[in-house]
């Protein structure tokens, strides 16, 4: 992955497998187009949830798992990562910052 060069006040962190980190915009990983998490762990669902106008509530705002209805009491959170299933992050840059990372071969979450 490209180096990134920190942000102040950012909102966003990204790790390296060295160890490293870089603070950054969530919003800069967008426009460099470093938003492609597809297969990828993500807390969607357990660091942000949507509800929709008829009740449908979603994990992120990318709608990634669908958890339920609160309506009709089916809503359950989840608590741990969820496999992404989207191309892109989405258009909101809180699905950007959740917590994600690229799974290994042998990793079992």
């Amino acid at each position: 992955m490209t180096h990134l060069t920190p942000d102040e006040n950012c909102n966003a962190t990204v790790y390296y497998d060295d160890g490293s980190t870089v603070n950054i915009f969530a919003t800069k990983i967008r426009l460099m187009d470093l938003d492609y998490f597809e297969n990828w762990k993500c807390k969607a669902g357990v660091e942000r949830i949507v509800i929709l106008p008829d009740s449908s509530v979603f994990g992120g705002e990318c709608e990634n798992d669908y958890l339920g209805n609160l309506t009709n009491g089916s809503f359950n959170l989840i608590d741990n990562f969820t496999t992404c299933k989207q191309n892109r992050c989405g258009n909101n840059p809180d699905d950007i910052m959740m917590e994600k990372y690229l799974p290994n071969a042998n990793d079992n979450n």
